[in-house]
């Protein structure tokens, strides 16, 4: 276990104010280089979990050593940025690829994948005619990761391969390079009856991002047996063309599995405007669903999608859902529709200004603001005169001041705050009668992996 770690990070002695990291002295002189055998010999005999941990942190270099302390417990510490290797220690690596214990072949294929893709793509091109489908497997994860565009053709010859492994790997790849050319086999191994190979032809799928992928998927996500399937064909569909496969994704709003349900929720909000049907598969959803997660997702596209229909709905969401999150998203949702553009606010969202949750209070104080309902000011004047946290108070006063600048009672409540942003909202608000600043609270939720 010991020289495990010690190869990970990389066998060396780091230094601290010239002398050995026990002196605790605070300045780090110098850090390592990448030791490949000691990486290698390290690997050997580690536990799975451990293992996939590490190797996974030998593609992250130079990532967040910015943030890390000058002194660790560690002995060691690994190079600052990825390396190029020399010609000699790649070759090690590649040897590496096929050896028999699986931590030694995972960190081979993390750290070939670190290097220029013109010291990597002849060894693992080469490698994909191997009789081991290990290394045939191995090598695919290398020119996947690396993302080595210039291998696809190659990788394409492999995507019919007899062993599972191999068929898998060819198809997450493809997807990686973004190869547009092996749509063809994709769209043929969706229909494999391996689970992983359909996963992953699928995943490759959205990720080419072709409309006429719509049609292959719209059958898995009906009909596949695996829910992990149908959830990645739901977000294939978001990421490619939702209007096109809306009907389906509206119908997945009912599937058995509540992942499938989030995600075709989500998949629907990826367009500018929804059918009528699928308004009311989101309400119903929003409604009934016992998943929080789906209740949320389908609350955030309705407003997303700017769906009036849906404002009752989801003010009552705001003020009873029992979960916290799909509340805030629920009144958020509520001010999206309003836009800026006023309107009559639903009664209910009136109940969640009392809510126990500081950022459901928010949320809603948004959605007032971007209402305009001058209605509503006695409201907020009264949550106003009671709320004890600054950022909600802040966002009372946004509402109040776009309501025509506040009233006596909210300025008496301002008054006594110690926030000095509380009190300068206030003069805004009295001078100009109302905020200079928009506060757009815009809520995107891209997904570029399912």
């Amino acid at each position: 276990m010991k020289n495990f770690l010690a190869g990970v990070v990389v066998a060396s002695t780091l230094t601290v104010g010239g002398s050995d990291v026990r002196s605790g002295a605070p300045v780090v002189e110098a850090r390592a280089a990448v030791d490949v055998e000691a990486l290698l010999t390290g690997a050997r005999g580690a536990p799975a979990l451990l293992c996939q941990y590490a190797s996974r942190a030998v593609r992250s270099m130079g990532w967040g050593n910015g943030a890390e302390p000058p002194v660790t417990r560690l002995p060691v510490m690994a190079p600052e940025r990825n390396e190029v290797l020399s010609a000699s220690a790649v070759n090690r690596v590649v040897q590496a690829l096929g050896d028999t214990d699986p931590c030694v072949g995972e960190v081979a294929s993390q750290l070939l994948a670190t290097q220029p893709d013109s010291l990597i793509m002849e060894p693992m091109v080469e490698r994909l005619s191997s009789r081991d489908s290990v290394v045939r497997a191995s090598a695919l994860t290398v020119l996947g990761r690396g993302d080595v565009r210039d291998a696809a053709s190659a990788v394409r010859r492999v995507l019919r391969d007899d062993v599972v492994s191999v068929r898998a790997n060819a198809a997450w790849a493809s997807g990686r390079m973004r190869d547009g050319a092996a749509l063809r086999a994709l769209h043929d191994l969706v229909g494999d009856r391996n689970t992983t190979v359909r996963l992953a032809a699928v995943t490759s799928l959205g990720q080419i991002d072709s409309t006429r992928s719509v049609a292959t998927l719209v059958p898995l996500l009906a009909n596949d047996p695996s829910p992990q399937v149908r959830r990645t064909a739901a977000w294939a569909i978001g990421n490619i063309d939702p209007r096109e496969g809306s009907a389906a994704l509206a119908r997945a709003l009912r599937d058995r599995d509540a992942s499938v349900r989030e995600m075709s929720a989500w998949a629907l909000g990826q367009q500018r405007r929804l059918t009528d049907d699928a308004g009311d598969a989101l309400m119903t959803m929003v409604s009934r669903d016992e998943d929080p997660d789906a209740r949320e997702s389908a609350a955030w596209t309705l407003g997303n999608t700017n769906h009036r229909a849906a404002a009752s709905v989801l003010a009552t969401a705001a003020a009873d859902d029992r979960s916290a999150d799909v509340r805030e998203i629920a009144a958020w949702a509520v001010g999206s529709i309003g836009n800026g553009n006023g309107g009559t606010a639903p009664s209910a969202l009136l109940r969640a200004l009392k809510d126990k949750e500081p950022k459901v209070r928010r949320a809603t104080a948004w959605a007032l603001k971007e209402l305009r309902d001058p209605a509503t000011l006695d409201a907020v004047v009264d949550a106003l005169e009671r709320e004890d946290v600054d950022r909600v108070r802040q966002a009372l006063i946004r509402a109040a001041a776009d309501m025509g600048g506040g009233s006596d009672r909210a300025v008496r409540a301002l008054v006594s705050s110690s926030d000095a942003k509380v009190r300068e909202l206030a003069v805004r608000s009295l001078v100009r009668g109302r905020t200079i600043d928009p506060w757009p609270w815009p809520m995107p939720r891209p997904r570029p992996f399912p």
